[in-house]
């Protein structure tokens, strides 16, 4: 396991297409990390569109959404 400090992020980005179906998925427990961390989603013009955070009983934090617009 790697350490993070707390104000520690990491950003990812892919191109996706109108009409795309994704799923990203954070699994921080699953990999036993005691990373407390909450997942972002951002349309192309920087909007936030979605967040999920790890909390209780679940192992991961995830987004699966139909794109409605093209973009990186």
């Amino acid at each position: 396991n790697g350490e993070m400090a707390a104000a520690d992020a990491d950003f990812f980005r892919f191109e996706g297409k109108q009409g795309q179906r994704v799923l990203i998925e954070l699994a921080a427990e699953r990999l036993e990390s005691r990373l407390d961390a909450t997942l972002h989603v951002f349309d192309p013009q920087g909007r936030e569109i979605a967040s999920a955070r790890i909390a209780g009983f679940q192992d991961a934090a995830r987004f699966l959404q139909t794109l409605q617009t093209a973009g990186l």
